[in-house]
C-alpha cells in the first residue's frame, strides 16, 4: 500500500504552459511501479496511455489497472477504459467508448476546479512546483538515442522516508505542452519528461513516470476522428441534453 500512496503523493498528471508550443504533439505517458520489496524484476503496475495534442485541443487515452495481491505476488491488469476530449479554450470535455469518428458520446461536461479527473494526463490543473523536495543537486548532462539531457536528483523527506528522485530534462523538446513540473523545467530550461523515484538506505526503486515523444504528426485516423470529435462538440453542447 505504501507504493501507491506515494505515487499519488508525487503526482505527475501536470500541465505546463509554455510560452511557445508544438501545434502537434503525440506522446505515451508511461507509469512503472515497482513491488514493494524492492525487486525491480516484480512490477506492480506498467501503465501505458496515449495522449493527442493539437491547438488546444486534446483527446487522451484513458486506461486502468487493478493490482491484485495472489499468494504473495502482484499482478497487474491494463485495459484501454475509454477516451477524453478536451476543449482546453472552453474547458469542456466529451468521453467516447471507442477512438473513431462515429463513436457515440458516452458523458459531456465542463471542468471545473473541483473536478477530479482519473488518468490520462489530466489538464485539469497546471502544476507548476508540482515536486516537492528539501535539496537538491546538479548531475552531469546525458545523451540518450538522439536527445541531449540535464539531470537533476531531489531529495525529500516524507513520513519519516528518505525519498530521492531522478529528473531527467529533454533539452532537444524545449517547446512542449507535456512536462512533469513546468516550474522545475523553467530553471533548467529544459522540459522534466522522466522522474526515477527511489526510498530507504538501500535506494530501492519505488517508480519510473516518462512522457515518449512519438511523433509531431497525426496519421490520417486520428486526424479524422480529432475533426469529427470537435463537429459533435458543436452540435451536441454539455447544455443540451
Amino acid at each position: 500500500m505504501r507504493l501507491y500512496v506515494l505515487l499519488f503523493f508525487i503526482s505527475l498528471s501536470s500541465c505546463s504552459q509554455p510560452k511557445m508550443e508544438l501545434s502537434k504533439e503525440a506522446i505515451v505517458k508511461h507509469i512503472i511501479l515497482y513491488d514493494a520489496s524492492g525487486d525491480t524484476s516484480k512490477i506492480g503496475v506498467n501503465l501505458k496511455q496515449t495522449v493527442w495534442y493539437s491547438d488546444s485541443f486534446a483527446i487522451e487515452q484513458i486506461c486502468l489497472f487493478s493490482v491484485l495481491d495472489s499468494s504473495g505476488i502482484v499482478k497487474h491488469t491494463n485495459r484501454v477504459d475509454r477516451y477524453r476530449f478536451n476543449d482546453l479554450r472552453r474547458k469542456a470535455i466529451y468521453e467516447y467508448r471507442h477512438l473513431s469518428d462515429s463513436a457515440a458520446i458516452l458523458n459531456k461536461y465542463y471542468l471545473f476546479d473541483t473536478t477530479e479527473l482519473i488518468n490520462g494526463w489530466n489538464f485539469s490543473v497546471n502544476r507548476a512546483g508540482n515536486l516537492q523536495y528539501d535539496s537538491a543537486i546538479t548531475l552531469s548532462d546525458t545523451i540518450i538515442g538522439a536527445d541531449n539531457y540535464k539531470r537533476m536528483r531531489l531529495y525529500r523527506t516524507y513520513s519519516g522516508m528518505s525519498i530521492t528522485m531522478d529528473c531527467e530534462f529533454n533539452c532537444n523538446r524545449k517547446y512542449t505542452v507535456f512536462d512533469f513540473d513546468p516550474k522545475l523545467s523553467s530553471r533548467v530550461g529544459c522540459p522534466l519528461v522522466t522522474l526515477i523515484t527511489r526510498s530507504g538506505i538501500d535506494h530501492s526503486l519505488i517508480s519510473i513516470d516518462k512522457i515518449e515523444f512519438v511523433s509531431n504528426q497525426f496519421t490520417d485516423s486520428i486526424s479524422n476522428v480529432l475533426k469529427a470529435w470537435k463537429e459533435n462538440e458543436k452540435r451536441y453542447p454539455i447544455n443540451n441534453n
